[in-house]
């Protein structure tokens, strides 16, 4: 009997100095999908402007700033390798700041409480600012623009349109994918 409590013992030591029986659960670290996530990677304390190129260090979380949440549409669309599932994956953040801009010379006649409008056509802009996250540096980035709506363009709600102040195209999130793409394959990331 005493050696079995000897062992049990032990055992118990060896798990306590392991950190089992600190109280706080050891579990995986927190999806990325975690509504908090978008917030952590939304402070820019302590990054600091880099004169380098821009480059993706490890996977990757792509960040909504306009709306301050993840945007999925976007990270759905990286490759495997570059898609972070969780925050401690995350070696490089991309910024995506919204606006839209008005197609020239393109206006749709849409009907508003009622009566015919005039709206403009507008299309996405994305200004994406990639941040290598581990090292703490803002690396620059570049602008990306959807196109504007097709000719067979899907209903529009009034709502949709007070928001946006027109008919909107898509947006760009492929593009965006595509070239976070193109910029860890050919981009040397730096010791």
């Amino acid at each position: 009997m005493t050696t079995l409590r000897r062992l049990l013992t032990t055992l118990l030591g060896a798990l306590l100095v392991a950190g089992c029986g600190s109280g706080k659960p050891k579990g995986p670290p927190p999806l990325l999908e975690d509504s908090e996530a978008a917030k952590i990677f939304l402070q820019d304390a302590g990054v600091t402007n880099s004169a380098a190129s821009p480059y993706i260090r490890g996977q990757i979380a792509v960040v909504n700033r306009t709306r301050k949440i993840l945007e999925k549409d976007v990270q759905r669309l990286l490759p495997g390798h570059l898609k972070a599932t969780t925050r401690d994956d995350v070696e490089t953040v991309v910024w995506l700041d919204w606006s839209t801009q008005q197609a020239s010379g393109v206006k749709y006649s849409v009907m508003v409480e009622g009566k015919e409008k005039a709206v403009p056509a507008l299309y996405w802009v994305a200004d994406v600012t990639v941040v290598d996250w581990k090292r703490k540096l803002l690396l620059g980035g570049t602008r990306i623009s959807g196109k504007a709506p097709s000719d067979r363009m899907a209903p529009v709600n009034n709502n949709s349109l007070l928001e946006t102040g027109g008919v909107v195209g898509t947006f760009p999130c492929k593009e965006i994918a595509d070239y976070l793409a193109e910029v860890a394959a050919a981009i040397a990331v730096p010791k």
